[in-house]
């Protein structure tokens, strides 16, 4: 079964599961359609509330795009992009639907203290799982002020794909790092440091996870 067929199912089982006896705008279902599709996000981790701000968040920005003169420079087009949403955005309460982080301010460092809890706290989950725990992981970052950013500095809702086993000349590939930002008398700002993360299966069928903060 390739990715997207997927990707497709985990969506479907996702929102069987979370829309039972809840009332859904059909302008809604669609955004939260395209925003699953496009942004294959991981299922595992999101409710349906928090998916249907994502989904309008996700839609608001694409909207943005669609506003671009055709005859600014792509690298022109990024920038008013940037600054649009940035405007429109606050960088306080990462889980509200305007959250974003100026990823074009400068980087701060995580506190040597802070980056060992961290590090210490994702040690201790151990390095085998049935899943990928990314919620414990990231909420081993928030008791350290630290959140984890998409490339374009709002909250993270990626999908961690692949499922080769160990030892697998293809589960190299099996891996990222994930920006950061850090909480600063309130306000996020982007980090120097990224969250590390590499996944394989084990003959068992659970994963061996390595993840730290460097």
């Amino acid at each position: 079964m390739n990715w997207y067929k997927m990707a497709q199912d985990d969506f479907l089982t996702w929102f069987a599961n979370e829309s039972k006896g809840k009332t859904i705008d059909e302008n809604d279902m669609i955004k939260l359609y395209q925003w699953a599709k496009e942004t294959k996000p991981n299922f595992a981790t999101t409710n349906f509330e928090t998916a249907i701000e994502q989904a309008r968040r996700y839609d608001t920005n694409k909207k943005y795009k669609e506003h671009f003169s055709k005859d600014l420079p792509e690298s022109e087009k990024i920038k008013k992009h940037h600054d649009e949403a940035i405007a429109d955005s606050q960088n306080t309460y990462p889980h509200a639907p305007n959250f974003m982080v100026d990823i074009r301010l400068p980087e701060h460092h995580i506190p040597s203290k802070n980056k060992k809890q961290v590090n210490n706290g994702i040690h201790d989950l151990g390095n085998y799982h049935e899943q990928i725990p990314l919620h414990s992981i990231f909420n081993i970052l928030k008791e350290n002020d630290i959140i984890p950013l998409q490339e374009d500095g709002t909250y993270w809702e990626g999908l961690l794909l692949g499922g080769k086993e160990c030892g697998h000349e293809e589960a190299i590939k099996q891996r990222t790092i994930i920006p950061l930002a850090i909480n600063i008398n309130g306000q996020y700002f982007p980090c120097s440091h990224g969250l590390f993360i590499s996944w394989c299966k084990m003959p068992s069928g659970k994963y061996e996870i390595i993840s730290y903060v460097n």
